[in-house]
């Protein structure tokens, strides 16, 4: 099983170098959201600003912070959520909505490394927009 675990992450990290070669910073935070999206949004510009490529960042934080985020559990092979182990079904990436060159971008090299994607906008006039990466297949759920 642990074999599965190490593709996901491979291949989560492949495409994440390929967003970085092509200038774009990518932030996956595992230890959960804490229902503020515009704090998690700003950690997102904080760290491409850091990593030298501000404006051009995408970003997610999985599971809730109250109850431990999630973990990639090494027995099944899964993202799992903590405070109860339920597989992730998706990750929703953010994205700065004025570019939608970075959501194409972000789409191609995960879907290069064979992940599901589609697009979600909850709020046209938002400043932010999503991507959203489907495990649901891989994960048996």
């Amino acid at each position: 099983m642990t074999m599965t675990i190490q593709t996901q992450q491979v291949r989560l990290e492949r495409a994440f170098e390929t967003l970085k070669n092509q200038g774009i910073t990518a932030v996956l935070v595992l230890s959960g959201a804490v229902g503020l999206l515009d704090d998690e949004v700003d950690g997102y510009r904080q760290a491409a600003k850091e990593a030298g490529t501000p404006g051009f960042w995408v970003g997610a934080h999985v599971g809730v912070a109250r109850a431990g985020g999630a973990y990639w559990d090494a027995d099944t092979g899964q993202l799992r959520l903590r405070g109860g182990d339920a597989p992730v079904s998706r990750i929703w990436f953010s994205y700065p909505a004025e570019r939608a060159d970075i959501a194409d971008a972000l789409e191609a090299a995960l879907e290069a490394n064979a992940f599901y994607t589609s697009r979600f906008c909850y709020n046209p006039t938002a400043d932010i927009r999503f991507v959203r990466l489907h495990l649901r297949e891989e994960n048996g759920s």
